[in-house]
């Protein structure tokens, strides 16, 4: 099943989490195959259950991804939405008022 032969390729991928590159392409990997809603659902309440520290963390990362995403200027209509979303979340939170400390 091609479900279960991806299952097993993801949990064999070795990266450095010191690598920020690595990170994201696994990152953007399993994003693109958790699609549906419930799935996000279910990512954000592990998320939210997690340490507290990295709560904070990937706010801090979320916050960065919104200031640097806004500032596209070549999208399509495959992430027109996205760019404009974060477009008008810097126009009312400015990129000043979005950092984080880590604690």
């Amino acid at each position: 099943m091609k479900g279960n032969s991806y299952i097993m390729m993801v949990r064999q991928v070795t990266i450095d989490p010191h690598d920020g590159k690595q990170v994201a392409e696994v990152v953007m990997t399993l994003v693109n195959n958790i699609c549906p809603n419930d799935q996000f659902k279910k990512f954000i309440e592990v998320v939210k259950r997690d340490h507290r520290t990295n709560q904070q963390t990937f706010m801090k990362l979320v916050g960065m991804f919104i200031i640097e995403y806004a500032k596209t200027e070549h999208y399509d209509a495959r992430n027109e939405a996205a760019v404009k979303l974060c477009q008008k979340i810097i126009d009312k939170v400015p990129p000043e008022n979005m950092s984080l400390p880590l604690v």
